[in-house]
């Protein structure tokens, strides 16, 4: 899975500052369109969830997901956040990502 991560890692910054449905944005993605993803199976959410934990494994962002988590049960957080709260949706994927993680694994 480490390999998918990457690879779609690699595919956002090649693509620029564009949704990878190709839509105009000043991130990446947003809360509806990872929401999407969720009903067709979640590997975007998959691999965008695994890419924020890489990406700020040496940051204080107030989560500590544990070692033995597995990465569809990121998934199954992150999807079952944006499902729950979807007034908060408009907000960008990262954001909505970290805020899921905390409420799941604040660290203590």
């Amino acid at each position: 899975m480490g390999r998918l991560a990457a690879t779609f890692g690699v595919l956002l910054t090649v693509s620029g500052p564009q949704t990878a449905f190709g839509q105009n944005s000043t991130y990446y993605q947003e809360g509806n369109e990872l929401h999407d993803d969720c009903g067709r199976g979640g590997l975007l959410v998959m691999g965008y969830v695994e890419g924020i934990i890489d990406g700020r494994l040496y940051m204080n962002d107030g989560f500590c997901v544990p070692l033995s988590v597995q990465a569809r049960q990121l998934k199954d957080v992150v999807c079952s956040a944006l499902s729950g709260n979807p007034k908060d949706r408009h907000s960008t994927g990262a954001s909505l990502v970290v805020s899921a993680l905390r409420e799941a694994w604040p660290c203590t």
